[in-house]
């Protein structure tokens, strides 16, 4: 009698499963070649993918392609799960299908059954016991089943990422603005670090980023200064100025859109919440 192989054992994958508290922070713009699934449990948090800005809370669940830009904000800290898959994952179980396209968001009804699945592995996952392997495995590749089947069936990856010299000039530019964002820079600077006109500087960063050089910049410095006046008792004016802003009333401008408040307010309502912390 002839046997036909219908199925190969599958080496295994790496999948990183990553319940997580995450502190006040921000990420920065970069990109990665692997799949990163994202689900909040309590906090909220800010994510740009591509020139698109989300606001997630409790429940709410985002999927970043390989090669999509993004960035988060956690201006208070969250908790969340966090999945990275690697790209190869999906190739190896559909190696005849092209790799996946995910929307970054999902709907009301989506988020509902994908959440009841991530809390259950979580369930599994926090037990640490042996015998819960199978059945954590067995939870979360459900998950990824039920996640392949809401992929975009006409997308493609090179559509939405980014191709390599938008990539190798971002990586210029972002990396530039961490070393030296507190230092007086101007478009006329930052389009000269790429070798660029500044005009077509300026429409191939709103392209990808969804703002302006100006607005990424500030916006950078923004975060660090509200980091500061949360964990110092520096003077906010020493402050603002250590962080690259030297216009009070432009710094004061982007603080309020950002986070609906004052400098003097944010760091009053901090006073306020040591002291009912000291109370308890």
């Amino acid at each position: 009698m002839e046997h036909q192989e219908i199925w190969k054992t599958k080496e295994p994958v790496d999948i990183v499963f990553s319940p997580r508290v995450v502190p006040p922070g921000y990420v920065p713009y970069h990109w990665h070649d692997a799949y990163e699934f994202n689900f909040e449990i309590e906090g909220s948090f800010q994510v740009m993918i591509h020139h698109d800005k989300y606001v997630a809370g409790p429940g709410d669940f985002f999927a970043i392609n390989p090669g999509e830009p993004h960035s988060f904000v956690s201006e208070k800290g969250d908790t969340s799960i966090t999945m990275i898959i690697p790209s190869n994952f999906f190739k190896r179980f559909a190696p005849n299908e092209p790799l996946p396209v995910f929307p970054n968001v999902f709907s009301k009804e989506q988020k509902a059954v994908i959440g009841e699945w991530l809390m259950r592995c979580n369930h599994l996952y926090e037990a640490s016991l042996e015998s819960n392997f199978l059945d954590f495995y067995g939870e979360l590749f459900y998950l990824l089943s039920y996640l392949y089947q809401q992929r975009k069936k006409d997308a493609r990856l090179e559509q939405i990422a980014l191709s390599d010299t938008q990539k190798h000039r971002l990586e210029i530019l972002t990396s530039y603005i961490e070393d030296h964002y507190n230092e007086s820079i101007g478009l006329n600077d930052a389009a000269g670090i790429l070798h660029l006109q500044p005009n077509y500087f300026c429409r191939f960063f709103k392209k990808l980023t969804g703002m302006s050089f100006m607005e990424y910049l500030n916006d950078y410095r923004i975060i660090k200064i509200y980091r500061d006046i949360i964990d110092t008792d520096d003077s906010i004016r020493d402050i603002i100025i250590r962080h690259g802003f030297d216009d009070y009333k432009i710094f004061r401008k982007y603080f309020y859109r950002r986070y609906q408040a004052t400098p003097s307010h944010v760091r009053k309502f901090k006073v306020i919440s040591q002291y009912s912390e000291k109370k308890k």
